[in-house]
């Protein structure tokens, strides 16, 4: 089993070229599967820089992501030419209240796993749900790009600040015709 970190990997990318990293995204970490050690299985650490963070953070929306770090083991799937990416990745981030607008710094600290197959491995998909897999693309799974989706998908999709509270005339419409539409369903009303 091959481990690698970040430090290794840049020295890798040095001496394979810059051309590995995709630099259309704010957190590349390339890794070939042709290149992987012999019985597939291979252990990553990686960490995001102070320059990563604060463009993922712009991407998504937060006012700051304080660090970001995976431990990551990519290993052959059932079937050859899929890849089983699996790890947990931690960071600290900063996001907005959705109450009072205030900052929220928080602590993601998430466990994944996806499968990624290579044309032709490609697992059967149902007919109503969207596939379970991630293609690899040009023989390359960018294991960075998967620890920021993943991120993206662990964020609390609402934070709010402790004691904020949103004000109950906003959360829904009441049965007594009061709250955020009562008012324009009367004036509707008056308007037939």
């Amino acid at each position: 089993m091959g481990v690698l970190t970040d430090q290794t990997q840049s020295k890798r990318c040095q001496i394979m070229g810059s051309a590995n990293a995709d630099p259309t995204r704010e957190f590349s970490r390339p890794v070939r599967v042709a290149d992987l050690p012999g019985d597939g299985v291979e252990t990553r650490r990686l960490s995001a820089s102070p320059d990563e963070c604060a463009l993922l953070a712009r991407r998504l929306d937060l006012l700051a992501l304080d660090s970001l770090a995976a431990d990551i083991v990519v290993a052959p799937g059932s079937v050859p030419g899929q890849w089983e990416v699996s790890g947990r990745l931690v960071a600290d981030v900063v996001q907005t209240c959705v109450v009072s607008l205030v900052a929220v710094p928080g602590r993601v600290d998430e466990s994944f796993s996806t499968l990624y197959a290579e044309p032709g491995a490609e697992p059967p998909e149902a007919e109503d749900e969207p596939p379970e897999w991630e293609p690899v693309e040009e023989g390359v799974i960018d294991l960075g790009e998967e620890v920021a989706q993943q991120l993206s998908l662990a964020l609390d999709p609402y934070p709010k600040a402790p004691g904020a509270q949103i004000d109950e005339r906003w959360v829904s419409q009441r049965e007594d015709g009061e709250g955020p539409f009562g008012a324009l369903a009367g004036w509707r009303q008056k308007g037939r």
